[in-house]
């Protein structure tokens, strides 16, 4: 998708498009102090693929997913499940907590090109929504398939018949996702 940017159609359209119009909302976030199997509990129970990792003033930090989860089961130490989450996806990724990952968000103004553009740059699958107006807050969350939704027009239904939602472990899951799509979809352009 980031590929065809250079398209200059596509390119206008995303433009008029600004970030805070689609993704699902409200955004399920948690505070950095949780510990981390409260953190993918909560992922579990509400069928989540990722969540937002927040301050004490619930300001936006980072994420974590369903791959961090991964990363843990090459060494299955059960202590570092209960470290609070940042401390455990630093040690997971293997990283410094001051590095721990770019706060991958955009501001509710952005164009969708800019959010296409971000997805791309930092390899992940969502983006979240996030004000400094309001301290960071996550107000959305914007994911591959919200994006796909809105510039292809597929409804939500259609997009869940081809795409099987996963659990945190990473098998499909059979039950459909109960995450509510502020999604209105664009004229397609193809």
């Amino acid at each position: 998708l980031s590929n065809n940017l250079q398209d200059k159609k596509l390119q206008a359209e995303l433009a008029k498009v600004q970030a805070s119009t689609i993704g699902t909302k409200p955004v399920v976030s948690v505070h950095r102090d949780a510990l981390a199997s409260e953190v993918f509990k909560v992922m579990s129970d509400k069928n989540l693929s990722g969540i937002a990792v927040v301050d004490s003033m619930g300001g936006f930090l980072c994420s974590t997913q369903a791959s961090d989860l991964k990363l843990y089961l090459v060494n299955e130490n059960l202590n570092i499940l209960r470290k609070p989450i940042r401390q455990f996806l630093a040690q997971v990724r293997q990283q410094e907590l001051v590095d721990l990952l770019p706060n991958v968000s955009v501001k509710p103004t952005d164009a969708l090109a800019h959010v296409i553009s971000k997805l791309a740059v930092v390899r992940m699958h969502r983006v979240f929504v996030a004000d400094p107006k309001t301290g960071l807050r996550p107000t959305a969350v914007i994911s591959i398939s919200d994006l796909l939704k809105h510039i292809f027009g597929m409804e939500p239904s259609q997009a869940t018949r081809s795409a099987p939602s996963m659990r945190v472990d990473g098998s499909p899951s059979l039950k459909p996702r109960k995450e509510k799509s502020a999604v209105k979809p664009m004229k397609p352009l193809v």
